[in-house]
């Protein structure tokens, strides 16, 4: 019963957030809604196209049209709802609440008693770098459909299920372009083991398919809007400017709720693959400050799940550790016993150091590699 409370918790915190997210940013400002729906916006935003049949068909849905004018009857509101924000919001709180079940089960042999953590973790990565805006204030009918699709890839990826992660690509590419980050940490994820040489061979047909199925879906997006207006380009001059300006940091280091070098600095209790995928994901953030703007932080927002599950290792990783010492030194007598040639012993009469020995590993890397896996 109390693992049914917290999920509600959850469920409902979810849909708080995705909420909280139409509500404090825009999106006329950027994105023509309108001219979006009809094939005409400009690029990047019109390249996006899954989610261009579902803005036109709540654009003329009567039922839509009424809830958006009842929810209008609310002045406080810093945007007008319209039939496509309704919908986009009904789908971000679908969207927000897989994620989070997703997370779970991503990592739910890492999280041990804490279960819910990666979930938890989802929402703080969402309402920090999404729903609380200091700048860059903008929301998009595919970004919360975006994190869902790509955090479902990276499950894929993460337990080697390269035909599932392949029939999705299409998809994810039909979405974002970013679709082709999956392809660096499938390669992680996939990566030989010791003993798996042979393997190397079918990862590179195997990275070709999928890359192909990218490539495929996006160059014909090209064509098709290849008369469109585009503002797709290098954005690294607007980042430099930004970091050189202390009032940014704030809201650049927001991104993925302050956890990516926190994560990092901790690589070493994850265990071997969540490393290689760490590193790729490094590997992808230059491609992302490359086309986007880093004071829009919820641009890495793709790797929402990742995150949350490597930040979860990490966090039980460390709490294994402490309750190891803590063990030690409840089982340890520190009161010096006479006759005993001045060493402190323990309860069982052995010096403390031996019993030391026997309590804790003898590094940190016996600690991970005792640590639960999630794949």
């Amino acid at each position: 019963m109390r693992r049914w409370w917290i999920y509600l918790l959850l469920v409902l915190a979810s849909t708080h957030c995705a909420r909280a997210i139409f509500f404090v940013n825009t999106n006329a400002i950027i994105m023509q809604m309108t001219a979006y729906e009809q094939g005409q916006d400009q690029l990047p935003f019109q390249g996006r196209v899954l989610m261009e049949p579902a803005m036109r068909w709540a654009h003329q849905n009567h039922a839509m049209q009424r809830v958006s004018d009842r929810l209008n009857e609310n002045k406080l509101v810093v945007e007008p709802y319209t039939p496509e924000k309704v919908l986009s919001i009904l789908i971000g709180c679908v969207a927000v609440c897989l994620l989070g079940l997703l997370a779970n089960y991503a990592g739910r042999q890492v999280a041990g008693p804490l279960w819910w953590l990666p979930w938890a973790i989802v929402l703080a990565i969402l309402y920090t770098s999404y729903a609380a805006r200091a700048e860059q204030a903008y929301w998009y009918p595919y970004d919360l459909p975006e994190f869902l699709l790509f955090g479902l890839g990276t499950v894929f990826a993460m337990r080697r299920q390269v035909v599932a992660l392949l029939l999705l690509m299409p998809l994810i590419a039909l979405n974002r372009e970013t679709a082709i980050l999956l392809v660096p940490l499938w390669i992680a994820a996939a990566w030989p083991e010791r003993g798996e040489s042979g393997r190397r061979t079918i990862l590179a047909l195997q990275t070709a398919a999928l890359l192909a199925a990218w490539a495929v879906v996006r160059v014909l997006i090209a064509r098709h809007f290849a008369h469109n207006p585009s503002m797709t380009g290098s954005r690294i001059p607007r980042n430099l400017g930004d970091f050189a300006n202390p009032r940014h940091w704030p809201q650049m280091a927001s991104a993925l709720s302050f956890l990516l070098p926190v994560v990092t600095l901790n690589w070493r209790r994850l265990s071997v693959r969540s490393q290689r995928m760490l590193w790729a994901m490094w590997v992808c953030l230059p491609v992302l400050l490359y086309f986007g703007i880093w004071t829009e932080s919820r641009i890495f927002d793709e790797f929402t799940l990742l995150v949350a599950v490597l930040a979860t290792e990490a966090l039980m990783s460390y709490l294994q550790q402490w309750r190891l010492s803590a063990s030690c030194e409840a089982e340890t007598d520190t009161s010096y016993q006479p006759g005993t040639g001045g060493e402190h012993r323990s309860l069982t009469g052995r010096p403390e150091a031996a019993d030391r020995r026997e309590i804790l590993p003898e590094s940190s890397a016996e600690v991970k590699q005792n640590a639960p896996k999630y794949i």
